[in-house]
C-alpha cells in the first residue's frame, strides 16, 4: 500500500511481489473502514 501511494500509480499498476492488487485493495479498504488510517500524517 505504501508503494502504491509513494508512487501515485494505481492499485492494478502495484507490482506482483507484494501480491495480487485486489487482495491489497481488499485490506486497505477493510482498514480505512474500521479507521486504521485516521491518525496517519506526513
Amino acid at each position: 500500500m505504501l508503494w502504491r501511494f509513494r508512487t501515485g500509480s494505481g492499485w492494478r499498476d502495484v507490482p506482483e511481489r507484494y501480491g495480487a492488487w485486489p487482495t491489497i485493495y481488499s485490506r486497505f479498504n477493510g482498514w480505512a473502514k474500521t479507521g486504521v488510517f485516521q491518525g496517519v500524517t506526513r
